[in-house]
């Protein structure tokens, strides 16, 4: 099967039934940003060729590293994935400059499309020296993605992105460390080492997310909105804006599993993301801080509105409770600062599951005054309970988000 569009070439297997030649449109769209945002050229022609591969096989007679996902020579991709975000930035930038050493290579791979591969930052961090074309498999090699995103993210953030285009073509086929240290401070006016020691310290960010941080919002106004499926894959993500603190109730109908909500648009004083291990129709209460959020609704339909009163959040008697449906799930989460409440309302008795995941305790009690450890909890190991009345929820996390969900017995 092929597919052709203004800018790309896709390819896959007849028998593949993972594609489809909406996908193309997506892949224009993503190109699209991508050049806006960082100025490259458009050449006016198809540059880039996608070959989806089956397999690990397909890959390895690609010549493609075993270990990879997929991998990019110049403007041909070659990735078991459907939209390899970080292959297309690959190619987006081989369409008209040499790929330079990996540290810059790879790292703005990861930096624009949020994909390290599953590898985190090493402690501790190791100079850039170790990282910055190191051999295949090596434990420095394993470190050059997430920290190397982290370098990147640092530059275009603080420097912005023309200037980073601008350096990448200018050291291009060049390996000499010292000589590309003097090239960067040429180009940035501070050393590498200070730019990495700032890029990769204790406030680093690993990737911007522009790209997902540019898709439509989902408006918190009562009305449903639809996600996006791609050959009936979840691959766009949403926007939630949120102009100040508040509570928010959202709606899910057909929601896919692991569907979670990121702080990853960067105007949140929350921090990273949570999964909200429900699926199909369930309720959010969320304590929400201002600032940008993502979504992965999938074709799910979300309704989200503003709590006129919060049931959620860090005093306990500020809280309203909050009606529970009489259909779980149930979820109900905040960034994890210090302890957070929830108070709740049952109309009637309901046997149910409360969960942490696995990183928030629970303690289900009565009232507001209640002493936490003499009342039932959930930790580790999920409570079932029969709930009925008002419930005060007392909720701590070992991680940034609260997670606590209410579900049917199983």
């Amino acid at each position: 099967m092929q597919w052709t569009s203004p800018h790309f070439q896709y390819a896959a297997w007849p028998d593949d039934d993972t594609t489809c030649a909406e996908v193309v449109d997506l892949l224009e769209e993503h190109w699209a940003f991508w050049h806006t945002e960082l100025g490259l050229p458009d050449l006016g022609r198809r540059a880039i060729t996608y070959l989806k591969a089956r397999d690990s096989n397909d890959l390895v007679a690609a010549d493609c590293p075993a270990s990879a996902g997929g991998c990019t020579n110049g403007t041909t991709i070659v990735s078991v994935s459907l939209f390899d975000k970080h292959e297309l930035i690959h190619a987006y930038f081989g369409e008209t400059m040499t790929p330079p050493v990996d540290l810059f290579a790879e790292g703005v791979a990861v930096a624009l499309s949020c994909d390290a591969g599953g590898f985190v930052a090493p402690s501790p961090v190791p100079s850039w020296r170790d990282v910055l074309q190191p051999e295949q498999g090596s434990a420095e090699w394993v470190s050059l993605y997430p920290l190397g995103g982290q370098l990147v993210s640092y530059l275009i953030e603080r420097f912005g992105a023309s200037t980073f285009v601008a350096f990448y073509r200018a050291i291009g086929s060049l390996t000499d460390a010292d000589t590309i240290a003097e090239h960067f401070g040429a180009t940035y006016g501070v050393s590498l080492d200070e730019a990495w020691a700032q890029a990769t310290g204790t406030t680093a960010v690993t990737c911007l997310n522009r790209w997902e941080c540019s898709r439509p919002p989902i408006v918190p106004d009562g009305a449903p909105h639809t996600g996006q499926l791609v050959c009936d894959r979840n691959l766009v993500p949403r926007t939630l804006q949120i102009s100040s603190d508040i509570n928010l109730t959202v709606s899910f109908r057909n929601a896919p599993y692991n569907m979670g909500l990121s702080s990853g648009c960067g105007t949140s004083a929350a921090r990273g993301g949570f999964l909200f291990n429900a699926a199909g129709d369930f309720i959010l209460v969320a304590a929400l801080p201002a600032g940008g959020y993502l979504l992965n609704p999938g074709g799910a339909e979300v309704t989200a509105a503003v709590l006129p009163q919060a049931a959620v959040g860090p005093n306990c008697a500020d809280l309203v409770p909050f009606p529970v449906p009489t259909t779980l799930p149930l979820v109900v989460s905040a960034p994890a600062s210090g302890v957070v409440y929830a108070r709740l309302h049952f109309s009637q008795p309901t046997t149910a599951r409360l969960d942490g995941g696995g990183s928030t305790t629970i303690w289900s009690c009565a009232a507001c005054g209640d002493v936490p450890s003499t009342c039932p909890f959930a930790d580790l190991s999920p409570l079932t309970s029969v709930f009925e009345g008002d419930a005060t929820w007392v909720m701590q996390a070992n991680g940034p988000w609260i997670q606590a969900g209410l579900f049917t017995p199983r």
